[in-house]
């Protein structure tokens, strides 16, 4: 007898500590209604909630943008968290873009206008969005040829113009004479006016989808890296390349 009071004492404790818990979940009832009579909320999405210290985190998707905000029970805070020195709300973020990211291979390998392949190849790649005028771009292109070989992993570049209509035209060069890699680091073309001759409708074709499919994918800026598990870096950080590079299978 003592033994079932015990029992039934437990199941009950238990069931008003979940109660309790659910009760005191700060994300629980949190949508955009609610986000809304707090603050003007445009048309998006919740795309992640989480209980972080008694407030919940929202990452808030707006056309291609994440926003961060926290909410308590009656009031929301924009921004991000910072723990321990550690940026948390950019970590999620980050996570999120990854997320995505791996959803975008299969479109950015139809994309790819240039592809680099090492001696000895793992079967694992690098997607490197890239505008033949930006310098920051070129020396992420040079570098990463080395790291290929290193690491064995191919590189597939995407060509991408934030240099308007000369950016394309040197991108659709470079598709219709065909550049390797290494042809297309080598500065000299970079340099010269676009010539008609080097205009073809294949590099057209493959100028205007790149453009489709990173102008989706929310990239804005160039050089981007992006590893085929979705996983990326900004710029021509090579150190953070490498980082990653070393951490593949």
């Amino acid at each position: 007898m003592k033994m079932r009071m015990m029992i039934v004492a437990v199941v009950i404790a238990f069931i008003h500590a979940t109660g309790f818990a659910r009760e005191n979940d700060p994300c629980r009832n949190i949508d955009l209604d609610w986000l809304r009579t707090h603050s003007p909320i445009p048309a998006g999405q919740i795309v992640s909630k989480q209980n972080m210290d008694s407030l919940c985190e929202i990452v808030l998707k707006i056309g291609n943008e994440y926003v961060p905000l926290f909410a308590g029970n009656d009031f929301i805070i924009a921004g991000e968290m910072l723990k321990h020195r550690t940026q948390v709300t950019r970590k999620r973020i980050d996570a999120l873009k990854a997320d995505n990211f791996a959803k975008l291979i299969p479109r950015l390998d139809a994309v790819a206008a240039i592809v680099y392949l090492p001696a000895e190849n793992n079967g694992r790649t690098i997607y490197l969005i890239t505008d033949p005028l930006c310098g920051h771009c070129n020396t992420a292109a040079e570098k990463i040829i080395p790291l290929a070989e290193t690491y064995g992993v191919s590189v597939k570049a995407v060509l991408y113009s934030v240099h308007g209509q000369e950016g394309d035209h040197k991108s659709i060069e470079a598709v219709c004479r065909d550049f390797s890699l290494d042809q297309y680091t080598e500065h000299k073309w970079k340099s010269r006016p676009f010539d008609e001759r080097h205009r073809c409708k294949r590099g057209e074709e493959r100028v205007k989808a790149a453009k489709n499919v990173i102008g989706k994918a929310g990239i804005g800026g160039v050089p981007v890296f992006i590893f085929d598990d979705g996983r990326f870096v900004n710029g021509a950080n090579m150190t953070a390349v490498e980082k990653i590079l070393q951490s593949m299978d």
